[in-house]
C-alpha cells in the first residue's frame, strides 16, 4: 500500500513510500506516524503541499514559522529523518532488482505475480513462460525474458538478498540516528543527525 510522508511539525509533504503488511493481521497495513494513505495533489508552482487532516496548498512564505527564532525540536528532526530514511529504503526495495544484467520489477504487483508463478512451477516444474515481462526497461518498451523454474528460483534468492540489503541499510541508518540522539550536546546531536545519509545508493 502506497503511503505519503509529511513533516511532523510543518505538515509539508516529504515523499512517498510503501506500508509494511501487519504480521498479525493479513491484509492489514501498518501506516507509520506522520504518514497518510491519501495521495497529495500535483505540485503547484509557488505553493507547498501540507497535511492538515487532508492535503492543502499553502504559499511558500506561509509555510515559514511566524517566529524567526523557531527551530524544530530534536524529536521532530528525528521523526522527519526517519521518515526520509524509510522512504529511501522503499524506493530501492520496490524499485527493481537486477539479476543477470536484467532489471526485474520488485513492486508489490510483481512480487505477487512471482508468488503465483512459483505455485504453478511447483505443479509443472518443466513449464516455460515465453515473453515474461521483466520490467519496463529504460526506453519504456519493456524487457522480456523466458521464465523458467530455475530462473525464478535464482531470482527469489537474489530478491531475498536485495531485500536484506535494504533492511540492513535502513537498520544501520536508524542506529546512526539513535547514536545521534544519545549525544549529550544538542548541537552535536543535530549535526550528527544531519550527517546521516538519506540516500541508498
Amino acid at each position: 500500500m502506497q503511503i505519503y510522508h509529511y513533516h511532523p511539525a510543518t505538515g509539508e509533504f516529504l515523499g512517498e513510500g510503501v506500508a509494511d503488511q501487519s504480521p498479525l493481521e493479513p491484509g492489514a497495513y501498518l501506516v507509520p506516524a506522520h504518514a497518510t494513505t491519501t495521495a497529495p495533489p500535483t505540485a503547484m508552482s509557488g505553493k507547498v503541499r501540507v497535511w492538515r487532516g487532508e492535503w492543502a496548498f499553502e504559499d511558500v512564505q506561509a509555510e515559514q514559522p511566524l517566529d524567526p527564532e523557531y527551530e524544530p525540536s530534536l524529536e521532530e528532526v528525528k521523526a522527519a529523518k526517519l521518515a526520509r530514511i524509510r522512504t529511501a529504503r522503499h524506493a530501492v526495495e520496490f524499485g527493481g532488482i537486477v539479476y543477470g544484467g536484467v532489471m526485474y520489477d520488485s513492486d508489490a504487483t510483481a512480487r505477487a505475480k512471482y508468488g503465483e508463478t512459483r505455485d504453478v512451477f511447483a505443479l509443472m516444474p518443466e513449464m516455460v513462460v515465453e515473453g515474461w515481462k521483466a520490467s519496463d526497461g529504460p526506453d519504456g518498451l519493456g524487457v522480456y525474458v523466458t521464465m523458467t523454474k530455475a530462473l525464478l528460483d535464482a531470482m527469489t534468492l537474489a530478491g531475498a538478498a536485495h531485500d536484506k540489503a535494504c533492511f540492513d541499510w535502513e537498520r544501520d541508518r536508524q542506529a546512526e540516528v539513535a547514536a545521534a540522539m544519545a549525544l549529550e550536546n544538542e548541537a552535536d546531536a543535530r549535526a550528527a543527525m544531519a550527517a546521516v545519509s538519506e540516500v541508498m545508493g
